[in-house]
Order: structure tokens, then C-alpha cells, then sequence
């Protein structure tokens, strides 16, 4: 993402309050989302189309469910949080 001509780091999270900067990350938040939900729902198809007490369809089923949970968070995930997020990540696993 750009703001003004320059790109956005990590501390500029902070100001994606602004009107423009909130409508673009709502964009992007949206049809990441959405992807994500069409990734799971294909996903999902995909694995009833195999035998549906094996392995390899049960580990379909369960991925198409972490990419409807990754939907999710993405869907509802706020500038600040994303920032929060991160640090701990990176506290946890330096």
C-alpha cells in the first residue's frame, strides 16, 4: 500500500484511521476475506467429491475449516489488532 507517494511500514499502521486509508484497508480486509471463504468452500467440495471416511478427505475438511477460521479473523480484524498481533508474534518467536 502507498500513502502519498511513499509506502506504508509497520508503524504507519497507526494511522489507518483516516477515511481513505480505512476505506482501502476495508477493500483489501474484504476481498482477502471473501477468498478465503471461496479457498474453504472449493476446498470443501473437493474433499466430498473423495471418499468421505478417508484420511485424505478428513484433512481436506479440516484444512477448508482453518481457512474458514483465517476468514473470520481476517473479516474482523481491526488496524490495531493486526499491530498487537504482530508484536506478541515476534516477543513470542524472536
Amino acid at each position: 500500500m502507498e500513502q502519498t507517494g511513499q509506502k506504508m511500514g509497520f508503524n504507519d499502521i497507526e494511522n489507518v484511521g483516516s477515511e481513505p486509508a480505512q476505506s482501502t484497508f476495508n477493500q483489501i480486509k474484504s476481498t482477502v476475506a471473501d477468498k478465503l471463504y471461496l479457498a474453504a468452500t472449493n476446498l470443501h467440495q473437493t474433499a466430498e467429491r473423495g471418499d468421505q471416511h478417508s484420511d485424505l478427505s478428513n484433512l481436506g475438511h479440516r484444512a477448508a475449516g482453518w481457512l474458514e477460521n483465517s476468514a473470520s479473523y481476517v473479516s474482523e480484524i481491526e488496524p490495531e489488532r493486526v499491530r498487537r498481533d504482530l508484536e506478541n508474534q515476534v516477543r513470542k518467536n524472536p
